[in-house]
């Protein structure tokens, strides 16, 4: 039996409308995933992407978004079919070809991944991520079994200035007190949510932890922190309190600035940091990251 015309045209009206979500744009989607991604709904914000990917196939923002929240649950071989497209519609971005070498490299294409940490440093000579990943591909490359072992004493690959870390930590005079502020870069605290300061004071420095996580439900005036490194062992200061505010999403930003000994210092430089908690909210560390915090400690302990 035939569908009438006029009934065809009924049904492409109606996919039409179900799709445009009656009237939001591939931006409105795109911003949603963002936000879902944000407060680590990832199932979520795979599918508002996807909607936004509906309604403008050549988003290569939400290719690459989707790729990263694919990979978040998991789906490395989903993220690199993703990356791939992101690719192909914008071929000169560095943390395009980044992110899927990160995926390969958790594929264990470490070849692959070789290759993407190349490119995405020939596009972008200061994606020190890149450097680092690249470093630890080789490594598993061939094969060196002491390279784990040793992982947490490691130093920066001979591909990489001695310096690179060093030039990144950013400084901040204050002429009127006679202070001098050093903080890891902020873009690794939006990676993270950590960051870490040197505020030397008429000569004499002080060190500080500040960590930041989300949280769903708001909680005022709770205490606890812990950092949970690879090894397995904690760094706990269950007295410590918590601020809270209204996050940028729907849920709530929860921090705590902590004063830090030399010494805990010194073992924040020398342990990757793998899981944040906060209360109750927790937060994972990317091994990429966790690697370049320690590098960045290196310099704010001289």
């Amino acid at each position: 039996m035939l569908i009438p015309k006029s009934m065809k045209y009924l049904f492409l009206i109606l996919v039409v409308i179900s799709l445009s979500g009656f009237g939001q744009t591939a931006d409105d989607y795109y911003n949603k995933g963002i936000s879902k991604f944000s407060l680590k709904d990832y199932k979520g914000a795979i599918s508002e992407f996807s909607k936004t990917i509906i309604l403008n196939p050549n988003y290569a923002d939400a290719y690459i978004n989707r790729g990263i929240a694919k990979k978040k649950t998991l789906d490395y071989t989903g993220a690199i079919t993703d990356y791939n497209k992101a690719i192909q519609l914008n071929p000169n971005n560095s943390d395009y070809f980044y992110n899927r070498g990160i995926a390969k490299y958790n594929l264990e294409d470490y070849n692959g991944s070789i290759s993407d940490f190349n490119k995405a440093i020939e596009l972008n000579s200061d994606n020190s991520d890149a450097y680092v990943m690249k470093e630890d591909a080789t490594k598993k490359l061939k094969g060196n079994s002491e390279s784990l072992k040793n992982k947490e004493n490691r130093q920066p690959s001979i591909d990489l200035p001695s310096d690179f870390f060093c030039k990144e930590i950013e400084s901040k005079i204050d002429k009127f007190e006679d202070k001098q502020t050093f903080t890891t870069p902020i873009g690794l605290f939006f990676k993270s949510g950590i960051r870490f300061y040197k505020i030397v004071d008429k000569g004499i420095p002080s060190f500080y932890l500040s960590v930041h996580v989300s949280g769903s439900t708001i909680n005022i005036g709770e205490k606890g922190v812990i950092i949970l490194f690879k090894d397995g062992s904690k760094f706990t200061k269950p007295e410590e309190k918590i601020d809270v505010k209204v996050g940028s999403g729907t849920g709530y930003s929860y921090s705590s600035f902590i004063r830090l000994t030399l010494d805990e210092l010194k073992v924040f430089s020398l342990k990757s940091i793998s899981d944040t908690r906060l209360y109750i909210y927790d937060n994972s560390v990317e091994e990429q990251s966790a690697e370049k915090i320690k590098e960045y400690l290196k310099c704010l302990i001289k």
